[in-house]
């Protein structure tokens, strides 16, 4: 996975826009939902859905049936997010 990143990371678009090889988004997706039996879609598939249609973006979703997920607050106390691959 890191190969494929640094590959992304290193590549023609990312140094064309200032502040591109920056975390951008990130949506959580819960196993359940329409978008998670889809799988990975194709830049094509994305733009008939009338996404995002910059040269400089992607996505990354995550979600899984095995998933947990905590949040963790400054004062180091974790809440709960995701379990077993749900909101929790």
């Amino acid at each position: 996975m890191n190969s494929i990143i640094n590959c992304l990371l290193d590549g023609p678009y990312w140094n064309r826009s200032r502040g591109a090889r920056r975390l951008g988004e990130v949506a959580l997706v819960p196993h359940s939902s329409p978008i998670s039996k889809i799988g990975n879609l194709t830049p094509e598939q994305i733009a008939a859905q009338g996404g995002n249609k910059s040269l400089i973006h992607i996505d990354w979703m995550i979600g899984r049936d095995r998933i947990d997920i905590d949040g963790v607050h400054a004062d180091g106390r974790r809440v709960p997010v995701f379990r077993k691959g749900e909101w929790a």
